[in-house]
């Protein structure tokens, strides 16, 4: 993987990992770093945090995770996740073997008013989220968060 040179270089790997956010868990977590530089005047400096975030998207990207099938009226779990910058759902299926496999990943960056909710309202905020862009999942099978 290429360092970024310029601000096209960032906007384009934000990009590709926006498009890949749905198979990898946390990964708006990740790419914040890169975010915040593309808000910075000067994007050519490079901070610690996104020296660390390339070789953690490298090492993520190397054993991705495989998605699972659900099948039609199985139960499925759903796990949340709140951090001070970023909220995570994921939605999982369990196996015959009790091996629990991901369905669906997603990853929200909260905006400046958004982190000042508090724990709770985050919380409630990452269900209702999730609940939005899960809807045929939560209609179709019983869901236990």
């Amino acid at each position: 993987m290429a360092s970024a040179k310029d601000l096209k270089d960032i906007q384009k790997l934000t990009g590709q990992l926006t498009a890949l956010s749905r198979f990898l868990g946390a990964s708006a977590q990740k790419a914040n770093p890169f975010s915040k530089l593309m808000k910075k005047r000067n994007p050519l400096q490079m901070g610690s945090g996104m020296r660390r975030g390339i070789p953690t998207f490298q090492e993520v990207l190397a054993k991705p995770p495989v998605l699972a099938k659900p099948q039609t009226g199985e139960v499925l779990y759903l796990y949340l996740s709140i951090t001070e910058e970023a909220l995570v759902a994921a939605l999982i299926r369990e196996d015959e073997n009790k091996a629990q496999r991901p369905i669906y990943f997603i990853c929200k960056v909260l905006q400046d008013t958004e982190s000042c909710y508090s724990r709770l309202e985050k919380l409630t905020f990452s269900l209702l989220m999730t609940s939005r862009r899960l809807g045929q999942y939560f209609q179709a099978h019983p869901i236990t968060v």
